[in-house]
């Protein structure tokens, strides 16, 4: 079953490379917790095939595959959910910063004209 090791190889590599982005810490601690728990059962579901297909009928879904499908969809899902809001979070703090630069520079514009 050389397709297993592939697979098994790909989510481990994956896995390294999203737990070294450092965020907030809570965040990151979510994050590594879903990571965590993704990473096992895709091991699991490599290595065990059929576990798939048993889930799959007895959540009523017609095949694994479908199954996989779905999980994917709400997967992805929850990464569009999550980085919109932190692309409303970086343009809060990017807006934050520009007011604040514009007051530093009204303030120091004041205290030069002053002299």
């Amino acid at each position: 079953m050389p397709s297993q090791w592939v697979l098994l190889i790909a989510l481990v590599l994956i896995s390294f490379y999203l737990l070294k982005s450092k965020p907030t810490a809570n965040s990151q601690a979510i994050r590594r917790l879903v990571l965590i728990v993704a990473l096992l059962a895709g091991v699991v579901l490599v290595l065990v095939p059929d576990l798939l297909f048993n889930t799959a009928t007895l959540l009523g879904v017609k095949e694994g595959s479908d199954l996989l499908l779905y999980l994917f969809i709400v997967a992805m899902m929850f990464y569009i959910v999550h980085q919109y809001r932190r692309m409303l979070f970086f343009e809060k703090l990017n807006t934050d910063l520009a007011r604040e630069i514009a007051l530093l520079r009204a303030e120091m514009d004041e205290k030069t004209s002053k002299r």
